[in-house]
């Protein structure tokens, strides 16, 4: 009588689709001739070694890509959601408002100050300021809200089921919060200001439309600042 080779319970045992492949052709071989099936164990054992192999670089390939997909999503310098993470978002949010007919509210933060930061300090010290301001924008926000960061100068806030009212409530306490920042860097304090807008979105919104939107709120309130 033949045994069952060594080499093939490993296989069996890894489950998936090769193990369950590997059960039916076992079943099958046992009905076979000994002698026949002595070699076709021997064959089987090295086609289930490539396939469990194959198997596993697959799963790790999967793996990696689903990494790549969460890292495109993320600004490199603050972990922020970037561009893309925040269209991602937006367009969950979006369909939401749609759905339920709780409309929310983008807020743009377009930061002014940086390229004088980075002339006297140079970049690293930018970078330093610009972590500590993505975290000061977090700490203003629900947990189910987002913040990305999708320019070097500007952050997005995106504010799922909230008025307007609200979200206006809340632009002002941000850029009170923006004006109290100080981060030390090299023996100094580094700071700047920012100009705010929001636009309200809800069924049929576009990120596009209500970036232009929150953009032409901002220019308004640079010209407000820079005529008063």
């Amino acid at each position: 009588m033949v045994s069952t080779p060594t080499s093939l319970p490993g296989a069996v045992a890894s489950g998936g689709v090769i193990g369950e492949i590997a059960a039916a052709l076992l079943r099958r071989l046992d009905a076979r001739e000994p002698l026949q099936q002595e070699g076709d164990r021997q064959l089987l054992a090295e086609i289930l070694a490539f396939a469990a192999d194959a198997e596993r670089q697959i799963a790790s390939h999967s793996a990696t890509i689903d990494r790549m997909a969460t890292i495109s999503t993320l600004d490199p310098v603050t972990g922020l959601a970037n561009r893309r993470g925040l269209a991602l978002a937006f367009d969950r949010a979006a369909a939401f408002a749609s759905r339920y007919g709780e409309p929310g509210v983008l807020v743009l933060v377009d930061v002014f100050g940086l390229v004088e930061l980075e002339r006297s300090i140079g970049p690293l010290g930018v970078e330093v300021y610009v972590r500590a301001l993505a975290h000061c924008l977090s700490r203003q926000v629900r947990g189910s809200d987002l913040v990305a960061r999708i320019e070097p100068h500007r952050f997005a806030l995106l504010l799922e089921r909230c008025p307007l009212e609200f979200a206006t409530c809340k632009a002002a306490v941000i850029d009170e919060a923006i004006a109290e920042l100080k981060v030390p860097y090299d023996g100094r304090l580094l700071s700047a200001d920012a100009w705010l807008g929001s636009a309200p979105f809800g069924a049929g919104s576009t990120l596009s439309a209500a970036l232009a939107a929150a953009d032409r709120m901002t220019l308004d309130a640079r010209y407000r600042t820079r005529n008063n």
